[in-house]
């Protein structure tokens, strides 16, 4: 999770898989941030407010196009950009 502190890999790929983009990781609460596994009442703030501070960083990787979608994601966008269980 680009180097937010106290998390490892394994915290970071369960992130990555759990919310799917960088942007509904960002979106996500301290509640909704403690829904993936290892991370509860303590770790969930520092975390959200850690993506928070990297605002800058992930708006300008965002805009250079990296693809910041993990494909193996629990609930990753359909090829045509459709989330599961979405109507849009």
């Amino acid at each position: 999770m680009l180097g937010v502190r106290g998390t490892g890999r394994s915290m970071s790929r369960r992130t990555a898989r759990r919310f799917a983009t960088m942007g509904r990781i960002r979106a996500a609460d301290t509640d909704a941030m403690q829904q993936v596994e290892g991370i509860g009442t303590e770790k969930a703030p520092a975390i959200v407010a850690e993506h928070a501070g990297l605002a800058p960083l992930i708006d300008k990787l965002a805009a250079a196009g990296v693809n910041m979608t993990d494909p193996g994601a629990i609930n990753a966008p359909s090829p045509g950009g459709r989330w599961p269980g979405h109507a849009h």
